[in-house]
Parts: structure tokens; sequence; C-alpha cells
């Protein structure tokens, strides 16, 4: 069983979406979008990127938008961490992209929410082809059953 973005071609493998999130722009306080409360993937086209690596469904996203908007970003850093890439967006190293949701509460940094970014669907997958464990059973039905609060508090944090 995981939580997660991706999705298994494989028909043995139950996925159920519980919620979508979007991408925020994590900036040093002295960026000039800090003051921003959102903003367009194109206000950040000229900055040094820092982001996940290329396998990962953030950066996927987010190269999405660039070819999109015809912008070739300068990716300078990948690291698939999300302590060290707003670290280096703290230190003034560049603009850190990541999922809102793990963005909160990093201390030194501005959030500033990309209004023109794909969301992305996080979901749970277990196997299908054979009986969960009475814990596993437990642990998926309260995540299934606990996923409209989350995703209610997601969009209730995006207005703010």
């Amino acid at each position: 069983m995981t939580l997660g973005t991706k999705r298994f071609d494989d028909a043995a493998v139950n996925w159920q979406p519980l919620w979508e999130e979007g991408l925020v722009a994590i900036v040093h306080p002295g960026h000039r979008a800090s003051r921003r409360n959102e903003a367009d993937f194109s206000d950040f086209a000229g900055d040094q990127i820092l982001s996940f690596g290329t396998s990962e469904t953030t950066r996927q996203a987010f190269a999405a938008v660039a070819r999109a908007t015809g912008a070739v970003p300068n990716v300078i850093f990948s690291c698939d961490d999300i302590a060290t890439l707003t670290g280096l967006a703290a230190a003034g190293f560049g603009t850190a992209v990541v999922p809102e949701n793990l963005s909160s509460g990093s201390a030194g940094v501005v959030r500033v929410p990309l209004h023109s970014t794909p969301k992305r669907t996080i979901g749970i997958a277990f196997a299908g082809s054979r009986p969960l464990s009475t814990a596993a059973t437990q642990f998926r039905d309260a995540v299934l059953t606990d996923a409209p609060r989350v995703s209610a508090s997601l969009r209730q944090s995006r207005t703010k």
C-alpha cells in the first residue's frame, strides 16, 4: 500500500484519488515576488530553479507548464528532499518549486502559490488481487474516510 501520485498500470493494483494539490514557489524574503499572493510560472522564468528530480511528478508538472509557456527553466539543482530545497531557497540560491502541502512551516522563506500550474492528484494504491491485513484495511479505510477533510483543508488554505 502506498500514498502518493504514482498511478500503476497494473490491473491488480487499485488506485483511488484522494485530493488534488497545486505547486508553490518557495523564495527568499527579498525575492521580487515575495509580497505577492500568487504568481504565474512566467514570473519565475529567469530565476535559478531548485527542483525535485526528473522522475518526480512535481518536476514533471513543472516541466509541462514550462513547455506550455515556451519557457526554458534554469534548473540548477535537483534533489528529493524538501528541507534541502527550502533551505537553499532561504539562503537565496534560487526559487524552489514544490507541492503546496509540503511547503508550510518552512522558516526564512516565502510561499507563493502558482495558479497557472496543473494540479497533481494524491491517491492511495493497494493490491486488489489479495486480501489486505486487518491493520492495512483499517489504515486504508481511515485514509479514505479522512480524505474529504484533508481536501477541504487544502482548498481552504489556498484561499488564505
